[in-house]
């Protein structure tokens, strides 16, 4: 057959249906290098992203272990400020506890030494008042331990008043 012979309507039909599949080839072909183009962007961002994130938590993590320092400096001087206050209330506790028991065993000779005794334990608590004054919250703790105490040795005073009523009748 030669090119004579070939139908020539169905060339140009099969010719132009091959243009057209090579143009939708070619736009296929074009689309996917697009998509390649937008992937490989978006992986860039997820890495920009992760990198970034990572930078954010290790950021966040040492300003927290730098706020934990510093939150342990700044109670380290207040844990000894306490445990002195403990140490002075302790002693204060076993003063008042031995004065007590003195009370008890002596109750006739001491009424002038417990007036004494409240005398200066008032201008004591005078001056611990004015340390309250200046700021000290963990003192206002111990002033108030310190009136408890000053009730309780007006309690003991009557008490001891009492117990001298009681002797005498």
């Amino acid at each position: 057959m030669t090119l004579g012979e070939l139908p020539t309507g169905g060339l140009y039909i099969d010719l132009g249906l091959g243009i057209i599949v090579f143009l939708l080839l070619l736009y296929e072909i074009a689309a996917q290098a697009r998509t390649r183009k937008r992937l490989t962007a978006l992986e860039k961002n997820i890495v920009t992203l992760q990198n970034n994130q990572a930078e954010v938590f290790t950021n966040l993590e040492d300003k927290a272990n730098a706020v934990t320092e510093m939150l342990f400096e700044k109670t380290k001087p207040l844990a000894s400020k306490v445990n002195e206050l403990s140490k002075r209330a302790n002693t204060m506790i076993e003063r008042s506890e031995a004065f007590r028991q003195e009370l008890e065993d002596k109750v006739g000779p001491l009424q002038a030494a417990i007036d004494n005794s409240n005398v200066k334990f008032n201008s004591s608590h005078d001056a611990i008042r004015k340390v309250v004054q200046e700021g000290k919250s963990e003192i206002e703790r111990m002033a108030k331990e310190v009136e408890g105490f000053a009730e309780e040795i007006k309690e003991m005073k009557n008490f001891i008043r009492e117990s001298t009523i009681d002797l005498e009748l």
